[in-house]
């Protein structure tokens, strides 16, 4: 038995990676996990509809990451306040962005930038 236990379909020893699994048949594990957009053309697309302008959500985003530069791809989490009457412009563009990308709330993304 190894030190996680085994797995409850093939029996075979289960391994942590982050969680753990099973390596032979827990085939979700080879999947993709992060999704990839280039941020430069969702804000030129967001602007276009109407949301907030290009280069105030990137003065947004640099202000809440400072690591972020050109040619790099950053994390981000979808998210915002669910409180309709409450959200600022930044939630606002976030719901949205989450629609048009079908993305649930909290759903970690990569963001490839580069200009």
């Amino acid at each position: 038995m190894s030190r996680y236990g085994n797995c409850s379909k093939c029996n075979h020893n289960l391994e942590m990676h982050y969680e753990v699994f099973c390596p032979k048949c827990n085939t979700s594990v080879l999947e993709k996990q992060i999704r990839v957009f280039d941020l430069f053309k969702i804000m030129y697309h967001m602007e276009a509809n109407g949301f907030m302008s290009l280069r105030k959500f990137w003065k947004e985003l640099l202000d809440r990451n400072d690591r972020i530069r050109n040619d790099i791809y950053v994390n981000m989490w979808i998210e915002w306040n669910e409180d309709k009457d409450e959200q600022d412009d930044f939630d606002r563009y976030y719901c949205e962005m989450a629609r048009i990308l079908n993305l649930e709330y909290g759903e970690k993304v990569a963001m490839w930038i580069s200009w």
